[in-house]
Protein backbone atom coordinates (compact mmCIF):
# COMPACT_ATOMS: atom_id res chain seq x y z
CA UNK A 1 0.00 0.00 0.00
CA UNK A 2 1.35 3.31 -0.72
CA UNK A 3 1.19 6.38 1.24
CA UNK A 4 -1.64 7.96 0.11
CA UNK A 5 -3.63 4.99 -0.08
CA UNK A 6 -2.40 4.50 3.63
CA UNK A 7 -4.04 7.99 4.31
CA UNK A 8 -7.13 7.58 2.07
CA UNK A 9 -7.71 4.68 4.91
CA UNK A 10 -6.80 6.44 7.89
CA UNK A 11 -9.17 9.48 6.42
CA UNK A 12 -12.20 6.61 5.82
CA UNK A 13 -11.28 5.09 9.02
CA UNK A 14 -11.61 8.99 10.79
CA UNK A 15 -14.84 9.05 9.23
CA UNK A 16 -16.11 6.12 10.69
CA UNK A 17 -15.33 6.36 14.08
CA UNK A 18 -16.81 10.42 13.92
CA UNK A 19 -20.15 8.85 12.37
CA UNK A 20 -20.25 6.11 15.08
CA UNK A 21 -19.77 9.53 17.97
CA UNK A 22 -22.11 11.25 16.58
CA UNK A 23 -24.80 8.23 16.42
CA UNK A 24 -24.00 7.08 19.95
CA UNK A 25 -24.37 11.31 21.11
CA UNK A 26 -27.75 11.09 19.28
CA UNK A 27 -28.74 7.93 20.67
CA UNK A 28 -27.93 9.61 24.26
CA UNK A 29 -29.54 12.66 23.73
CA UNK A 30 -32.73 11.15 22.50
CA UNK A 31 -33.01 9.05 25.58
CA UNK A 32 -32.33 12.26 27.74
CA UNK A 33 -35.22 13.99 25.97
CA UNK A 34 -37.30 11.02 26.84
CA UNK A 35 -37.43 10.99 30.19
CA UNK A 36 -40.47 12.28 32.24
CA UNK A 37 -38.95 15.67 33.53
CA UNK A 38 -37.64 16.59 29.81
CA UNK A 39 -40.68 16.29 28.47
CA UNK A 40 -42.36 17.92 31.41
CA UNK A 41 -40.25 20.72 31.05
CA UNK A 42 -40.38 20.76 26.90
CA UNK A 43 -44.28 20.92 26.73
CA UNK A 44 -45.12 22.98 29.94
CA UNK A 45 -43.36 25.87 28.79
CA UNK A 46 -45.03 25.86 25.15
CA UNK A 47 -47.62 29.15 25.84
CA UNK A 48 -51.31 27.76 24.14
CA UNK A 49 -52.98 31.20 25.25
CA UNK A 50 -53.42 32.24 21.32
CA UNK A 51 -55.26 28.43 20.67
CA UNK A 52 -57.41 28.53 23.58
CA UNK A 53 -61.07 28.49 22.37
CA UNK A 54 -63.84 29.30 24.69
CA UNK A 55 -67.66 27.95 24.99
CA UNK A 56 -69.56 30.12 28.00
CA UNK A 57 -67.58 29.50 30.78
CA UNK A 58 -65.69 26.86 29.52
CA UNK A 59 -61.74 26.78 28.34
CA UNK A 60 -60.73 24.62 25.50
CA UNK A 61 -57.57 24.03 23.59
CA UNK A 62 -57.88 23.20 20.31
CA UNK A 63 -57.21 19.80 19.67
CA UNK A 64 -55.87 19.68 16.25
CA UNK A 65 -53.06 22.30 17.31
CA UNK A 66 -52.29 20.27 20.21
CA UNK A 67 -51.70 16.96 18.34
CA UNK A 68 -49.47 19.09 16.60
CA UNK A 69 -47.63 20.35 18.52
CA UNK A 70 -47.43 16.86 20.73
CA UNK A 71 -46.15 15.28 16.90
CA UNK A 72 -43.60 18.18 16.21
CA UNK A 73 -41.87 17.31 19.92
CA UNK A 74 -42.31 13.88 20.22
CA UNK A 75 -43.46 12.37 16.32
CA UNK A 76 -42.66 8.79 18.12
CA UNK A 77 -46.11 9.56 20.56
CA UNK A 78 -48.87 7.15 20.38
CA UNK A 79 -52.32 7.81 21.26
CA UNK A 80 -55.70 4.75 21.95
CA UNK A 81 -59.16 5.52 22.40
CA UNK A 82 -59.76 3.14 24.92
CA UNK A 83 -63.46 1.14 25.43
CA UNK A 84 -65.79 4.27 26.19
CA UNK A 85 -67.27 3.34 29.72
CA UNK A 86 -71.29 3.24 29.73
CA UNK A 87 -72.80 4.36 33.23
CA UNK A 88 -75.85 3.06 34.86
CA UNK A 89 -77.63 6.10 34.26
CA UNK A 90 -76.95 5.90 30.56
CA UNK A 91 -74.11 9.01 30.62
CA UNK A 92 -70.61 8.33 29.38
CA UNK A 93 -67.02 8.21 30.35
CA UNK A 94 -64.21 8.05 27.55
CA UNK A 95 -60.74 6.96 28.14
CA UNK A 96 -58.09 8.00 26.10
CA UNK A 97 -54.14 6.77 27.01
CA UNK A 98 -50.95 8.50 25.73
CA UNK A 99 -47.46 7.16 24.97
CA UNK A 100 -44.19 8.96 24.57
CA UNK A 101 -41.37 6.37 24.80
CA UNK A 102 -41.84 4.71 28.28
CA UNK A 103 -43.88 7.08 29.47
CA UNK A 104 -47.66 6.68 29.42
CA UNK A 105 -50.20 8.32 30.90
CA UNK A 106 -54.56 7.57 30.61
CA UNK A 107 -57.17 10.48 30.97
CA UNK A 108 -60.76 9.86 31.27
CA UNK A 109 -63.67 12.30 30.69
CA UNK A 110 -67.72 12.38 31.05
CA UNK A 111 -69.38 13.66 27.99
CA UNK A 112 -71.00 16.34 28.83
CA UNK A 113 -73.48 19.09 27.12
CA UNK A 114 -72.24 23.39 26.73
CA UNK A 115 -73.21 23.67 30.40
CA UNK A 116 -70.72 21.12 31.92
CA UNK A 117 -73.60 17.97 32.84
CA UNK A 118 -73.30 14.84 31.94
CA UNK A 119 -75.32 13.86 28.85
CA UNK A 120 -77.29 10.62 29.26
CA UNK A 121 -77.16 8.49 25.55
CA UNK A 122 -74.99 10.93 23.90
CA UNK A 123 -74.66 11.07 19.93
CA UNK A 124 -71.73 10.02 18.11
CA UNK A 125 -70.62 13.63 17.30
CA UNK A 126 -70.95 14.38 21.42
CA UNK A 127 -68.95 10.83 21.73
CA UNK A 128 -66.27 12.41 19.63
CA UNK A 129 -65.81 16.01 21.06
CA UNK A 130 -65.69 14.37 24.14
CA UNK A 131 -62.63 12.16 22.82
CA UNK A 132 -60.66 14.83 21.57
CA UNK A 133 -61.06 17.05 24.04
CA UNK A 134 -60.26 13.97 26.56
CA UNK A 135 -57.00 13.93 24.21
CA UNK A 136 -55.76 17.08 24.33
CA UNK A 137 -56.34 17.07 28.64
CA UNK A 138 -54.55 14.13 28.84
CA UNK A 139 -51.56 15.60 26.67
CA UNK A 140 -51.56 17.96 29.73
CA UNK A 141 -50.41 14.96 31.86
CA UNK A 142 -47.20 15.41 29.73
CA UNK A 143 -47.23 19.12 30.17
CA UNK A 144 -48.99 20.73 27.27
CA UNK A 145 -51.54 23.70 28.62
CA UNK A 146 -51.38 22.29 32.20
CA UNK A 147 -51.92 25.57 33.04
CA UNK A 148 -55.33 25.70 31.35
CA UNK A 149 -56.86 23.16 33.76
CA UNK A 150 -55.06 25.33 36.86
CA UNK A 151 -56.86 28.45 36.07
CA UNK A 152 -54.10 30.51 34.36
CA UNK A 153 -53.85 32.17 30.89
CA UNK A 154 -50.08 31.46 30.94
CA UNK A 155 -47.53 28.91 31.86
CA UNK A 156 -45.10 29.31 34.47
CA UNK A 157 -41.63 31.27 33.46
CA UNK A 158 -38.12 30.23 34.76
CA UNK A 159 -37.82 33.91 35.41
Amino acid sequence: MNPDQLEEVVQLQQKRQDLFEKAQQEALESQVSMTPAFIWDTLSKIDCSKHIEKKGNLTYLSWAWAYGIMMRNYPEMQFYIADDEVQQDGTILVNVIVTIGDMTRKMWLPVMDHRNKPVANPNAFQINSTRMRCLTKCFALFGLGHYIYAGEDLPLSDE
